[in-house]
């Protein structure tokens, strides 16, 4: 069912004119879970403090649209409630790869298909006044994030050194296509999350250590990259980069206009609206408003962290924290384990955990099916085998 959750999510992902294909996946994967769980007796799940919590805010998230409710809030309350269908999808699924390396060559025929339009001139698209790659997706960053899913896909299913290399190099040509930057540093950290959960020495591995070395390296080939394509900039091939401001319109692709027109609108709100947030679609709300830029008026967050704080409030950045807290606890508890499948699982997870945070930088990733359905998914498997060791021990 893992390997069928996988295939169809990147179908009805690539489809995305057919809305409906993105709903009915989830449903259907979450419908035929518990129709076997129902068949065969085992309905039965032990509630855990972060299912609460999903649970909760979800509640919390339909509270805010029953308080703004027009069509754009009711459309992402419906991707919440699907994205906490999803979570527990993978509460009842069971943890079985059975195709994941058959998988994995599928992944790559798929990132060399993304490679070859590229470099065919199929599938470009208008972006800041620079044809940038889209590949039938229909956001730039789209793409991106479809290629480093599946790169993360490969890197957990297969050991073929060969297409490993093959992979992540079209990887990084496709996402730099795209221009869409913040995924460049994505695409150098997956490799080194999927050597490390797969290494056998993992138990006297120093984390800390580890981390430090791998945050030097990303901000390193972040900075690289960042003046390396500030050289193309000037002839047209990338959108321009500015190397005096970092934070700059230009790198951040006028979305530090929108960013400060946030916080702008956030800190002159009152009291209560600050707690509880100014409802689901406040981003466009406060940027229509507050922004110094004409032309703004339909532009989303483009930041998960500043989304959650001007539509939900405090306390919805404080559901979330929580929620974050808990999945880094539920991540570290399964690297504990050398089991194969619980080894591959930790990779997948942490890894669109990884994708998540770090995208939603400069994206509404909170908002995508794409990445939060297949995230919740694997979370739900993660706490579900979480509780198997725990009750081992």
């Amino acid at each position: 069912m893992i390997e069928a959750f996988l295939v169809s999510r990147f179908i009805s992902d690539y489809f995305w004119e057919f809305k409906i294909l993105s709903a009915s996946q989830i449903l259907i994967i979450f419908v035929a879970l518990l129709f076997l769980k129902v068949t065969r007796r085992k309905l039965r799940l032990s509630i855990t403090g972060i299912d609460l919590l999903a649970i909760s805010f979800t509640l919390y998230v339909c509270s805010s649209y029953l308080f703004n409710a027009n069509d754009d809030t009711l459309i992402i309350t419906i991707k919440f409630c699907l994205f906490l269908l999803a979570y527990f999808a993978g509460r009842m699924n069971l943890l079985v790869f059975s195709q994941l390396e058959k998988l994995s060559i599928i992944a790559s025929i798929a990132l060399l298909a993304f490679l070859g339009m590229g470099l065919l001139g199929v599938g470009y698209q208008d972006w800041g006044g620079v044809s940038t790659f889209t590949a039938g997706y229909f956001f730039k960053s789209d793409l991106a994030l479809s290629a480093c899913m599946l790169l993360t896909i490969i890197l957990s299913g297969s050991k073929n050194i060969k297409l490993l290399s093959i992979s992540w190099l079209s990887t990084m040509i496709v996402v730099l296509q795209t221009n869409a930057r913040v995924f460049i540093p994505i695409v150098f950290l997956l490799p080194i999350i999927a050597y490390l959960i797969s290494n056998k020495d993992r138990p006297n591995i120093n984390y800390l250590s580890i981390f430090g070395k791998t945050l030097v390296l990303a901000i390193a080939a972040s900075l690289v990259m960042y003046f390396g394509i500030s050289a193309f900039s000037d002839n047209g091939d990338y959108l321009v980069i500015s190397t005096t401001d970092f934070f700059s319109a230009s790198n951040t692709q006028g979305r530090s206009v929108i960013w400060d027109a946030l916080i702008a609108g956030y800190l002159s709100s009152d009291l209560t609206t600050q707690l509880f947030g100014a409802g689901l679609d406040a981003d466009r709300i406060f940027v229509s408003g507050f922004a110094e830029v004409a032309g703004l008026e339909d532009a989303n967050a483009h930041n998960i962290y500043l989304y959650i704080l001007v539509s939900l409030g405090l306390i919805g950045l404080i559901f979330c924290t929580s929620i974050l807290l808990f999945t880094s606890k539920i991540f570290y508890q399964l690297l504990k384990s050398n089991n194969k499948n619980v080894v591959t699982l930790s990779s997948i997870s942490i890894s669109y955990f990884l994708i998540l945070l770090v995208a939603g930088l400069t994206t509404d990733a909170i908002l995508r099916p794409q990445i939060m359905a297949p995230f919740c998914f694997f979370l739900g498997l993660s706490v579900k085998y979480c509780l198997r060791l725990k009750n081992k021990e």
